[in-house]
């Protein structure tokens, strides 16, 4: 085997497998979920791991290679928002999987408390953007990317407000 052959491998279980899994873990049936959510927990821990040996490597006691060992705290960045990204994907699968397998009614109570908890979330945030878009100490790109991210949380807040209602 060679070393191209080990590369494909390890790109296909860490890159392409969770993000399949993700999709699966929503949309697919109940034991393919099951599936995928072990898929993505693997991932999370494959990519820590990686994190682990990368800093490992950065700051361990050893002689320098001679291009200086903190260059694997370039790799460590990455490796770390995608491990965090697949395990937050695992998690809302799990959640997603638990209500799935609730009956009717103690759903719909859980899709209303989501439902509530998103929409303090999105009210704290326009708070937060509104109240950054009036500063007068910011740039006018900044103002127009703020007022473009006060348009989407309004909207957002409105279809949040609208599936509360739809639900009670």
């Amino acid at each position: 085997m060679l070393p191209s052959d080990l590369i494909k491998i390890a790109f296909y279980l860490f890159c392409i497998a969770p993000i399949l899994a993700a999709v699966l873990a929503f949309k697919g049936p109940p034991v393919v979920r099951t599936i995928a959510r072990f898929v993505l927990l693997v991932a999370w821990l494959g990519y820590g791991v990686a994190t682990v040996s990368c800093l490992w490597l950065a700051f361990g006691k050893r002689p320098s290679s001679g291009i200086g060992n903190q260059v694997f705290l370039l790799f460590a960045i990455p490796l770390t928002v995608v491990g965090v990204v697949w395990f937050a994907l695992w998690r809302a699968a799990r959640r997603y999987e638990y209500e799935q397998s609730l009956p009717p009614a103690e759903r719909k109570i859980e899709e209303l408390v989501d439902i509530e908890r998103g929409l303090e979330l999105v009210t704290k945030e326009l708070a937060a953007a509104e109240r950054k878009v009036e500063r007068w100490g910011i740039s006018s790109e900044e103002r127009a990317r703020l007022r473009s991210e006060i348009g989407t949380l309004k909207l957002t807040l409105q279809r949040l407000e609208e599936a509360r209602a739809m639900r009670l």
